[in-house]
């Protein structure tokens, strides 16, 4: 299964991404930032 995670690049965001990176390393990750 493939996934994409979304995150608005918060520090919250990053710590997501960093524990996702780690049971899955290959997942694509989208930042996306609002004004």
């Amino acid at each position: 299964m493939q996934c994409v995670i979304a995150t608005n690049g918060t520090d919250d965001g990053e710590d997501f991404v960093r524990e996702c990176r780690k049971m899955q390393p290959s997942v694509p990750i989208i930042v996306y930032c609002m004004n």
